[in-house]
Order: C-alpha cells, then structure tokens, then sequence
C-alpha cells in the first residue's frame, strides 16, 4: 500500500493559465460582467493590434449586428473577429416556420476567409473599445462601422487594380493573345 506522500502530481494534472483566463472571462461576461484583456494576434489588424487592451461587454444575440465584434469560444480559447452576416436556422418539420436559434458569420478584418458558424449560445461578448496609446477608441458605434467598411472597399479595390494589372501583362505578354485587326 502506498503512502499518501509517494503520489506524483505533475503539471499537466492543472490546468493551464490561459484555460482559467478563459474560463474566468467566459463566467464573468455569463454572470452580465464586462471584462477587459491584451488581445492577441493579428487577425483583426488595424482595428485591433496585437496587444492592445479590449473591453468585452455582453451582449443578447438579437441585439447583434453586422460588423459588430464578437468573442466567442472556439474551442478551448476565445476569438474576437467581425460579424459578415447573421443567419437563423429553421424547423425543418415545424409547419409554423418557427426559429430554432441565431447563427452568425464571422471573419477577421486581416482575413480572407470566414470562420465556421458561430451558434448564439457559443457567444461571449461585444468587443465594445480598444486602448491605443492611452485614448480609448470605441468599436460598437457608426464611425467603427464606416471606417470598416472604408478600409474593406479600399482593400477589395486594390486587390482588383492588381489583378487587374497582372491579367493586363499576361495578355500582352504572350502572343496568342495578340491579333491583328485590318481595317
């Protein structure tokens, strides 16, 4: 029989602290608590640097709009990006054509792709400010939505200039796209 003393306890027994962190900020925003944290990573530049502090507030599904920031559990870690589109699933044997819940597409401002959909119940929070050089910059208003909106026109016109100019050089480069025209 072994002695209580000659257990091993290793650390992979504990959680880690990013999973309390999350755990903790997940209960807090539940419980109607705002929370603040560093973001990281990079996929929500320029609207949100890696580093920066972040206020969650929480937030009813029905209140959330498109281009409204959303954390939400993915996983075992938490993603702050920006809903594209807001969806609701529907009874498929209901005759009444009742909801069963909302879904949301999100996707980060430096990403090209959107993230798998998120269910409403999987949502934590708003993202409602940004601390940057010490000014607080909100995020839930109409002047975050317009400047989203700028920069996402402005990134969508670039890429097409490029392509544009790329499949310009590929016509005039290679000679089967050439032809004489006589008058």
């Amino acid at each position: 029989m072994k002695d209580s003393r000659d257990r091993v306890i290793s650390s992979s027994s504990f959680p880690s602290p990013f999973c309390l962190f999350t755990d903790i900020a997940a209960g807090l925003l539940r419980q109607g608590y705002g929370v603040r944290f560093y973001a990281k990573g990079l996929s929500m530049y320029p609207t949100i640097k890696d580093g920066e502090m972040i206020t969650v507030e929480p937030v009813v599904a029905s209140q959330v709009k498109r281009g409204n920031i959303l954390l939400y559990h993915n996983g075992r870690s938490m993603v702050a990006h920006r809903v594209v589109r807001l969806g609701r699933k529907k009874a498929l044997l209901n005759t009444q054509n009742s909801s069963l819940g909302n879904f949301f597409i999100l996707s980060g401002d430096a990403c090209s792709t959107c993230d798998e959909p998120v269910e409403a119940d999987g949502v934590l929070g708003k993202v409602v400010s940004v601390e940057r050089n010490g000014t607080l910059i909100a995020l839930d208003g109409w002047k975050s939505i317009i400047l989203y909106t700028s920069r996402l026109c402005r990134s969508r016109l670039k890429r097409l200039i490029i392509r544009n100019i790329h499949l310009m050089k590929t016509h005039s480069s290679n000679p089967e796209h050439t032809r004489t025209v006589y008058y």
